[in-house]
């Protein structure tokens, strides 16, 4: 029942997002994932969850069809709460964590507004809500905080831009790096929610060269 209450929840709000942000409504499909290795959801960037979504929906069927319309990706998998530790008020039963990605397709590209929707029992995560043109990140690109208020704003041109994310409760930057042509470059550090460096990794064309 708490699962079907959840779901019911998700696709309302996303549903009201949705609309919020001019996305049309589409021949719809949707596709249920499931991580291999309990591959936990959370370490992947937004980017890289919608085009996981892209490539699960054009890679389970090869009807043309599907490559036009809106996609709804849903994934549910239990994880380790992020904190991990009873002391934060956490359970180390583990987290019933939801995941959306949502947005339309044209004859295979990502185009329009995106969302990326993240959230569990006990682990919170922001709204990601991004526009795409012809299958690259270009315009306004929102992210916002476990409270639903925004806290930034990045702008892409054609796939090239500052990329920043946070970590939802505190604020703290979380990952910062720059986009070329839809392809990561040059250097991307990533913190902890303490601000320290945990690791950085230098790109050229979407390649990594390096990893500290």
């Amino acid at each position: 029942m708490k699962y079907l209450v959840l779901v019911f929840i998700i696709i309302n709000a996303v549903t009201v997002c949705f609309s919020q942000h001019g996305i049309s409504s589409m021949k719809e499909n949707v596709i249920t994932y499931k991580p291999v290795n309990d591959f936990d959801f959370r370490k992947i960037s937004e980017i890289d969850k919608v085009n996981l979504a892209v490539k699960s929906l054009l890679s389970s069927n090869n009807d043309t069809l599907l490559a036009n319309g809106r996609l709804s990706f849903f994934v549910e998998q239990t994880v380790l709460p992020r904190y991990g530790a009873i002391s934060d008020g956490y359970s180390m039963e583990g987290d019933n964590l939801y995941t959306y990605v949502l947005g339309e397709l044209i004859d295979g590209k990502k185009n329009g507004y995106w969302l990326v929707r993240q959230f569990g029992e006990v682990y919170l995560n922001a709204d990601k809500v991004m526009n795409y043109s012809n299958n690259m990140l270009d315009g306004d690109f929102f992210l916002y905080n476990a409270k639903d208020k925004l806290i930034d704003t990045l702008t892409f041109k054609e796939g090239t831009g500052l990329y920043l994310d946070y970590y939802p409760e505190s604020g703290v930057l979380k990952v910062k790096g720059r986009l070329h042509k839809g392809k990561r470059e040059g250097r991307w550090s990533y913190y902890s929610e303490k601000g320290e460096l945990l690791k950085v990794d230098v790109y050229r064309d979407g390649l990594s060269l390096t990893g500290v």
